[in-house]
């Protein structure tokens, strides 16, 4: 899937419009006469998108869009209706489509109850809608897999080594849910990277498919977001946009929103080709935001979305492909029983100059263009920007980490040893069991924080412990502060102990 390039009309409130809150006026003054012809063009696109709305459908709107809308109930009755409906429709458009080619090599598979439910709940139950998304969907699949795997579901071991490549980029990745459940289908362009393209379609069907497993995704939706900004701007170049766009129309999910995050006030421009493949009740659901990373976290955040769901690390907003892989890995290992693939961890550094596109670096130097597609080369396995040694390893710790060593007062340790005074009490009373969870408390909490419990290596690099390895000295860290009290005389109210005074890490 790809969230689909959109801006806002000026006559919108504050929060829907282009500018951003921190202003960029002067951004959009370097925009040339043709640039803002074609904004004029969008903004009566979605002009006419908002406009075809009742008042109510725009209320409702605003609801799916800020995560507070409700899914739709489902009964028996209204169910067998739909299904009805849909076997209506199908039959009125198969004729000729790779969808009567599927019925007849394997009816049951297509005629599937749960099957066919994942396109009526992926259109509101709009029959109609959902019979003609079948038919693309089974056309997109025939060009993608061919034939042969028309009628079966698709696993890691119909995918070949160049799609596999494509798919542990991380470019897509699901990464958690928004405020209302639904799940977030994260793309990152500055990490796309192909021998064709036909292997990033290939890697996005099968992760849109694993997705649609979650009878909560299928029934909540799904919030898209493109997050090109700064360093993650697309590397490819815009490669094979409208495919993707016309592979996300496809695929059975219910779009509940599409944020499109840029830093570039130019790049938006690409949306107006797409834009025009919209239908016009979807358009409203699409948003873009111009801004930098701080910008862009915050206006995500009063759509529900927290930053804490994006794969980047906090302050650098280097990416982390730790969560991805271990996703990867779940799949591979039930696809395949194969052997796990190693942990890796992408850190893309700004240095104040113009770079290569850090993933362009995963293709060998003598790639290509033709057709406004990248080639290359097989993938190399490591580049300079990923380090795949186990640990996972970054140049500087973020603000919300937890350092271990002697005298470190940053925000994450002061939160720790805030943790440890707050909760001493429970925990010297507490029994064996009971003390692991209070530590484990803390550890997750550091996580929600954005942070992470790092140590520096030899080589000046630093690495995340396991959370077995922090919990322990956390639990060291409450046995100090036992003593520290008795040593005091002091009741542990108010008690007074040097934040920095970590020696428990250093053993």
């Amino acid at each position: 899937m790809m969230s689909v390039l959109n801006h806002h009309h000026p006559s919108q409130s504050s929060c829907c419009s282009f500018s951003s809150p921190f202003g960029s006026t002067s951004e959009r003054e370097t925009l040339t006469g043709n640039d803002k012809k074609r904004e004029e063009q969008m903004d009566s696109l979605l002009a006419h998108a908002l406009t075809s709305l009742s008042f109510d459908e725009r209320q409702k709107q605003q609801e799916v869009l800020h995560g507070v809308a409700t899914e739709i109930p489902e009964n028996d009755a209204m169910l067998t209706e739909a299904f009805e409906a849909l076997n209506c429709h199908l039959d009125k458009v198969k004729r000729g489509s790779a969808y009567e080619t599927a019925e007849s090599l394997n009816f049951s598979y297509v005629s599937d109850r749960a099957f066919r439910l994942m396109f009526l709940r992926g259109n509101r139950f709009d029959a109609k809608a959902a019979a003609d998304q079948m038919i693309r969907f089974f056309d997109m699949k025939m060009n993608l897999f061919g034939r042969d795997k028309l009628v079966k579901d698709i696993t890691i071991e119909d995918l070949d080594e160049d799609d596999k490549a494509c798919l542990r980029t991380g470019s897509v990745q699901i990464t958690g849910t928004d405020r209302a459940g639904r799940s977030i289908w994260l793309a990152l362009p500055g990490l796309r990277a192909f021998k064709c393209l036909q292997n990033e379609l290939r890697s996005r069907y099968y992760i849109a498919m694993e997705l649609l497993r979650s009878h909560q995704a299928q029934r909540r939706g799904v919030v898209a977001i493109t997050y090109a900004i700064e360093r993650y701007r697309d590397s490819m170049n815009g490669a094979g946009y409208v495919d993707l766009v016309r592979q996300a129309l496809a695929l059975p999910f219910h779009h509940a929103a599409l944020h499109n995050c840029v830093s570039d006030p130019k790049e938006y421009i690409l949306g107006s080709a797409a834009l025009a493949l919209i239908p016009v009740k979807d358009r409203s659901r699409i948003r873009m935001h111009l801004g930098s990373h701080m910008e862009i976290q915050y206006i995500l955040s009063t759509y529900g979305i927290s930053a804490q769901q994006l794969p980047l690390y906090p302050m650098t907003n280097d990416a982390r492909l730790d969560g991805h892989m271990r996703w990867y890995n779940e799949c591979l290992s039930r696809d395949t029983g194969g052997q796990v693939e190693e942990m890796t961890d992408v850190i893309m550094t700004d240095n104040n100059n113009t770079e290569e596109p850090c993933c362009n670096k995963l293709l060998s130097s003598n790639a290509k263009l033709s057709d406004g597609i990248q080639e290359s080369q097989p993938f190399e396995s490591v580049t300079s920007n990923v380090i795949s040694s186990g640990p996972m390893v970054m140049e500087r710790p973020g603000r919300n980490d937890v350092v271990l060593g002697r005298n470190n007062k940053g925000n994450g340790n002061q939160l720790m040893m805030s943790l440890v005074k707050d909760l001493a009490n429970d925990y010297d009373t507490a029994g064996r069991g009971e003390k692991s969870t209070i530590a484990d408390s803390i550890v997750q909490r550091i996580h929600e924080q954005g942070g992470r419990f790092l140590q520096q290596r030899a080589d000046g690099n630093w690495e995340e412990v396991a959370n077995d390895f922090a919990r322990s000295k956390i639990s060291k860290c409450f046995r100090n502060h036992r003593r520290t009290k008795k040593k005091s005389g002091a009741s542990g109210h108010g008690l007074k102990m040097p934040i920095g005074d970590f020696d428990f890490w250093s053993e």
